[in-house]
């Protein structure tokens, strides 16, 4: 069948696909079910539409130039976008059904997510929720995953990003702390105090609080970094400093005794993000199970009983 010019780059593309993964213009051949001259011959139409060299070829091998790997890269990453929307078109008659890949941050997907994962799994039975908190910022693309709940102050950028909830960060102590030093009463004062910081970055940070009258700035130099927030949290329930702490922290059980709100009429805004999102790839957005999960978490959330309790 003859073929136009879009289809010789369609047809191109998977050949350079497959010498990408073969390392071999004859094995690429084998593998498309054409002859190792074919596949040279398109690649060169392949070249000369683009303008560009996408092989480096010698008498013994052949590999992809910078260009070629690229291009090859980003084509991988299109083909499986383009396969997950037929499947999710293919599925959308039937309910939500299979794996769901769902990476979250540690501390909320364990004092946050059980109740909303049961009372989903319940509601979905053919699902099979694979959760990731291992706490390092997972590859979505790379890894597989069909959700990915982060904590930011704005939306990454090339992703299919649903909001799902706001979180409330409050600068927190233990009533032990409090009772041998100073209590706070302005956003300034905390310069004065051992500050726990659950930040990545060391050094002197600007913490931003926010109140009905507006917002001011400190600039603090954390005494202790833990860059987990369950870390910070037991920090200041023992009473080494004073930390920002989220929410559904603040409101466990068996810690409200011990801990005490500080500035109570202003919220932390510099150090976290206070917005909760659900990136998904574009092709996996389609699916029912990841549809489905990032609508309930949404729902779940809104109702604001998980984070209160």
């Amino acid at each position: 069948m003859e073929r136009n010019g879009t289809d010789y780059s369609l047809f191109g593309l998977e050949i350079l696909s497959a010498v990408a993964g073969t390392s071999s213009l004859v094995k690429a051949g084998e593998t498309l079910g054409i002859t190792g001259s074919a596949v040279s011959k398109q690649l060169t139409k392949l070249e000369a539409k683009l303008g560009v060299r996408l092989l480096r070829r010698t008498t013994r091998s052949v590999a992809l130039s910078p260009a070629g790997l690229q291009l090859a890269t980003e084509y991988a990453k299109a083909r499986a976008i383009l396969n997950d929307a037929i499947d999710a078109v293919r599925a959308d008659g039937s309910g939500p059904r299979g794996s769901l890949r769902v990476s979250a941050p540690p501390a909320f997907g364990i004092h946050v997510l059980p109740r909303i994962l049961k009372e989903f799994v319940d509601q979905y039975p053919e699902v099979v929720v694979d959760l990731d908190l291992s706490g390092r910022i997972v590859n979505v693309t790379s890894e597989g995953f069909d959700v990915a709940i982060r904590v930011a102050k704005s939306p990454p950028q090339d992703y299919v990003v649903v909001e799902i909830g706001t979180i409330e960060w409050a600068i927190c102590a233990s009533k032990e702390y409090v009772s041998r030093f100073r209590r706070p009463r302005i956003p300034n004062d905390l310069k004065m105090h051992r500050y726990i910081s659950s930040s990545s970055k060391a050094g002197s940070f600007r913490l931003e609080l926010t109140s009905l009258t507006g917002m001011e700035r400190v600039i603090l130099t954390p005494a202790l970094i833990t860059q987990s927030v369950e870390a910070t949290l037991a920090l200041v329930i023992e009473g080494a400093g004073l930390g920002a702490l989220p929410d559904y922290l603040m409101r466990q059980p068996d810690d409200q005794a011990e801990l005490m709100r500080l500035l109570p009429k202003w919220t932390v805004s510099g150090e976290h993000g206070n917005r909760l999102y659900a990136l998904m790839l574009p092709g996996r957005s389609l699916r029912p199970a990841a549809r489905t999960f990032v609508e309930f978490l949404r729902m779940a959330l809104s109702r604001r009983t998980i984070l209160s309790r």
